[in-house]
Order: C-alpha cells, then structure tokens, then sequence
C-alpha cells in the first residue's frame, strides 16, 4: 500500500492526506481460450499456448485473496496498471468488468491497459470501451482521476502490435 504525500496550499510543505494506494498489475484473469480459426490466426494462438503453459499460476482463489486483502486493509484507491486479461476477448473484457464491479466502485480504481488488454484490435465496444467507468477516458488518453488532493495521472501506451511483439 502507499500512503500519498501532498503539498499544503497554507503550509507549504508535503504532509501525509491519508489517502491509501494499493497497486495492482498483470491480474491475467483466468478465462479459458475459446479461439475461432480466424483467432488463431493472430497473436492470440500465441497466448493461447502460453496459457496452457502457465494456466495453474493464475487462479480465482488468488484473486478472491487479492480482492479480500484489498477491502480488508481499507485502501481508498486502487491502481490496476495493465494485463487484466490474456488474449483481448470480448468476453474477457466482460469478465474483467464485473469482477471490478464487485471489487470496489468505479470511482475507487483507476485503470490503465497492458499489452494483454490490446493484444490484437479489439472494437471499443467490445474491448477497452467495457471498461470507461474506470478508465474514464472520454477524450482519450491521458487521463488524470483527482482523489483527496492527489491527481493521479494515467498513461496509455498499450497498442496492438504484429506477432512475438509486446509493447505497452
């Protein structure tokens, strides 16, 4: 967790606001890959084989264990800062947005994507769009979200790209 720092307007100098932090990244929520032969013809075969691969590592009960410690030490904000998902499914775009539902309410998290999240071009609908409620990234990116005089500012450079390349 991180305590924020902010400068006083009155005094001039950095005091402790009180707000807590916690800082989540590469969640990878399970899903199970259920790719058409056009998917497979992407970068999504590619993670799909990893999964396979790495599958046991990213659990439910992990995450039940992440959401649990979250809400029991208070946090004030949550950052979850890229790869909420694995292969950029619609359904896992849906997926990923109830379960931060059920973590906290959107104005409690700030989301940037990774890689993962735009592995292949998803329709806003369908993909990122999903997930405006705690992105709120109306005009685009960046985004700054203010939460008791901090401005948290979010940066997105998670592009699709060709396959064996991963940026963001």
């Amino acid at each position: 967790m991180i305590e924020a720092s902010v400068q006083t307007e009155s005094s001039g100098r950095l005091s402790m606001s009180g707000l807590t932090l916690a800082h989540v990244s590469d969640l990878h929520l399970p899903f199970e890959p259920v790719l058409s032969p056009r998917q497979r013809l992407s970068k999504r075969q590619l993670s799909a084989w990893s999964w396979q691969r790495r599958r046991a590592l990213h659990r439910t009960d992990i995450l039940d264990a992440l959401a649990q410690d979250l809400r029991a030490h208070a946090v004030d904000h949550i950052l979850v800062t890229g790869d909420i998902t694995n292969f950029s499914l619609p359904g896992e775009f849906e997926q990923a947005a109830r379960w931060l539902t059920a973590l906290a309410p959107p104005e409690r998290i700030s989301i940037v994507p990774g890689n993962h999240d735009a592995l292949v071009p998803v329709p806003h609908a369908q993909g990122l769009g999903l997930w405006q409620g705690w992105t709120r990234a109306d005009d685009g990116w960046p985004v700054v979200h203010h939460r008791d005089g901090v401005a948290l500012i979010g940066l997105n450079s998670a592009l699709p790209t060709a396959p064996l390349l991963a940026r963001g």
